[in-house]
């Protein structure tokens, strides 16, 4: 039925947060006025202002707000014995409030509140009732409330979606970067496609790091929204997989580094496919990647077999490695270009870290599994 109705609302040009801002407010209008209050002001506006994107940031929001508040009541009270309500009062009000804010360094919305408070006690305060401020107090602490409330029982946030595309899309940059940084180096590219593709994966990263609060507001959604926690597995398992994927890309385009240095130093790039080391390194980033798939395909699904098949590629992987060491012992005792070596050498080390860290995410998979690590896979095989 949420979904059915977000989908109505994003039809119509608005999103959930837009309905639950109009809700909060009128809630806080609504129980303004069987308090007692004719016009609860401040209680509407703390409602729009406190309805932040997660539940978590409208609890800090709603403190930030208090603390406006008070600050705004402080304020207008010294305004309003020197000047009255008068138009300068109000000039004088905002230069001061912001100025204030600045000095103190406090954040924007709580110099935007100290600045609303102060303007709306100062506005409609008279000599016949001059405690019109202090009886506002309830108005923020009843509308922040609301704004908590509402954001954690209607439409709550949903960040299992958003997970399951930032996994898919950090998956599918890291196997790229494997790809194109070992096969750059072999086939002998040009420094301008080296280049290019480790410009590229890196444009990557930065997108993905820009979306990394994601993680954190599927956590705060968790802990604050109850209406969420049934789907508190696959979310957790999806937040630790991005994680994880996102530090075994950081190595996937060291590996794409490793070739654009390689292209650059050499007059004229020429491939690096002679001997055994190149084709047992090929195969041992082959078996990573295989790993890799099945390792995404058990965090988007959540099924027993794929982790347990994630760790069975895992540990092929693994045997491909030692593949590589042999070799590369092999063509050691043949002629060949020290620098060409060196490079093999520096993507075979980004590899194993590759492998490193999708050994560790594995395991941890498997253990909340309860279910035998890679080294026993390995066992398995052999």
């Amino acid at each position: 039925m949420g979904r059915r109705v977000v989908g109505l609302l994003e039809r119509l040009g608005m999103g959930p947060r837009v309905l639950k801002t109009a809700i909060a407010a009128s809630l806080a209008w609504w129980i303004g006025n069987l308090l007692g209050e004719p016009q609860p002001v401040l209680a509407a506006v703390a409602a729009i202002v406190g309805l932040e994107p997660t539940v978590a940031s409208s609890l800090a929001r709603a403190g930030e707000q208090l603390v406006g508040m008070l600050a705004g009541l402080a304020l207008a009270a010294f305004m309003l014995r020197l000047s009255g309500s008068a138009p300068l009062a109000v000039f004088l009000l905002i230069l001061l409030a912001t100025t204030i804010g600045a000095r103190l360094r406090l954040r924007q919305a709580v110099i935007v509140e100290f600045s609303i408070t102060a303007l709306v006690v100062v506005t409609f305060t008279d000599v016949t009732h001059p405690y019109y401020g202090i009886t506002r107090i309830w108005e923020g602490v009843l509308g922040g409330a609301l704004a908590v409330a509402v954001n954690a029982l209607i439409l709550p946030p949903e960040y299992h979606g958003q997970l399951r595309g930032l996994l898919q899309r950090s998956t599918t940059i890291t196997l790229e970067a494997l790809r194109w940084g070992l096969d750059d180096l072999l086939d002998g590219a040009s420094a301008d496609v080296a280049a290019d593709h480790y410009g590229r994966v890196a444009d990557e990263l930065g997108r993905l790091a820009a979306e990394r609060e994601a993680l954190e507001r599927a956590r705060d959604a968790l802990r604050f929204s109850p209406l969420r926690r049934q789907t508190r597995a696959p979310v957790e398992r999806l937040a630790r997989g991005v994680e994880h994927v996102e530090r075994i890309l950081d190595h996937a385009h060291g590996t794409l580094r490793v070739a654009w240095q390689h292209a650059r130093r050499a007059a004229r790039p020429h491939p690096l496919r002679a001997g055994h080391a190149p084709a047992a390194l090929a195969v041992f980033r082959d078996s990573l990647q295989l790993a890799l798939e099945q390792y995404a395909l058990y965090l988007t699904h959540g099924r027993t077999e794929d982790a347990q098949l994630a760790a069975q590629t895992l540990a092929v992987a693994r045997a491909a490695r030692q593949g590589f060491l042999s070799a590369a012992e092999i063509d050691l005792r043949g002629a060949g270009e020290l620098e060409s070596r060196v490079d093999l050498a520096a993507v075979e080390s980004e590899l194993e870290h590759v492998l490193e860290d999708l050994g560790v995410a594995v395991d941890r998979e498997l253990a909340a599994l309860d279910l035998p690590g890679p080294s026993a896979a390995a066992a398995e095989l052999g």
